[in-house]
C-alpha cells in the first residue's frame, strides 16, 4: 500500500509540475516522459528503503520470535532450492563456454529479454503517467469559474483523453502480441537450457569415476587399519 500511496502521490506532484513547465517552457513530450520514468524509479526505490528501514523492527516486535522460529524451519528448504538454482546457474555458464552456438543464441536471448522487459516497465509508467495528468488537468479546468471556459476545457481533455485511449489500446496489443512470442521463445531457450545443463551433469561422469576409485582406495587402507588396530588391541589385553 506505501509503495502504491508514494508512487501516485510522486507521479501526481511531477504531472503537476509537467503542466506549469509546458506553458512557461515548452517542453517536448518524450523529455516528459524521462523525467516521469525517472522520478518514478526513484520513488519506488526510496519507499523500499523506507519499508526496510521503518517497519522491519515493528514486524519483528509484533510477532516475537515467531520470524526466528518460521526461518529455521525453512532454511534447510531455502538451502537446498538455492544450491538447485545456484547449480542450474553454473551448469548453464559452464555449457555457454563449451557451446559456441548456444552461447550466441543465449547471449541474443538475454539481450532481446531485456529490451521486452523495458518497453513492458516503460508501457507501464507512461500510462500511469498520463492517467495522473489529464486527472490534474481535470481538476485544474473545474477550478475555472466562468462555466463556458470550464466547460470548453473539460471537453478538450476528453477529447485529448478518448484519444490517447486509443494510441494506449494500440500499443497494449502491439505489446500483448510481442509478450505472447516471448513466451514461445522461453519455452525454446529453457528446453535448450535442459539439454545443454544434462550435457554438463553427464560429463562430471568422471568425477564420480575418481569417487569410485578413491573409495576402493580407502576401503583397501581401511582393511589394513583394521587389522593393524586389531592386533593392537589384542597386545592390550593380553598386557592388562
Amino acid at each position: 500500500m506505501k509503495h502504491t500511496i508514494y508512487s501516485f502521490l510522486a507521479i501526481s506532484i511531477v504531472c503537476l509540475t509537467f503542466v506549469n513547465a509546458q506553458w512557461v517552457y515548452g517542453e517536448t513530450k518524450s523529455s516528459w516522459f524521462d523525467s516521469i520514468k525517472q522520478t518514478y524509479i526513484e520513488t519506488k526505490i526510496k519507499a523500499k528503503k523506507a519499508i526496510g528501514e521503518d517497519d522491519i523492527e515493528d514486524y519483528k516486535a509484533q510477532f516475537g520470535g515467531a520470524l526466528e522460529i518460521y526461518d529455521a524451519q525453512k532454511s534447510d528448504v531455502g538451502e537446498e532450492f538455492n544450491l538447485g538454482v545456484k547449480g542450474l546457474q553454473a551448469a548453464i555458464d559452464v555449457a555457454l563456454t563449451k557451446d559456441g552456438k548456444f552461447r550466441s543464441v543465449y547471449k541474443d536471448w538475454k539481450r532481446i529479454s531485456g529490451e521486452i522487459e523495458s518497453l513492458n516497465e516503460d508501457f507501464i509508467i507512461l500510462v500511469k503517467a498520463a492517467k495522473s495528468l489529464f486527472d490534474a488537468l481535470e481538476r485544474n479546468a473545474n477550478s475555472i469559474s466562468n462555466i463556458d471556459m470550464r466547460n470548453e476545457a473539460l471537453s478538450d481533455i476528453q477529447g485529448a483523453r478518448n484519444r490517447y485511449r486509443k494510441h494506449i489500446e494500440k500499443t497494449e496489443n502491439e505489446i500483448g502480441k510481442l509478450n505472447e512470442k516471448k513466451v514461445a521463445v522461453v519455452d525454446i531457450i529453457k528446453l535448450l537450457e535442459v539439454k545443454a545443463t544434462i550435457q554438463v551433469l553427464e560429463d562430471t561422469t568422471n568425477d564420480l569415476e575418481q569417487i569410485n576409485a578413491a573409495v576402493q582406495r580407502i576401503m583397501a587402507e581401511l582393511d589394513v587399519l583394521s587389522k593393524e588396530s586389531q592386533s593392537l588391541l589384542q597386545l592390550k589385553r593380553a598386557s592388562d
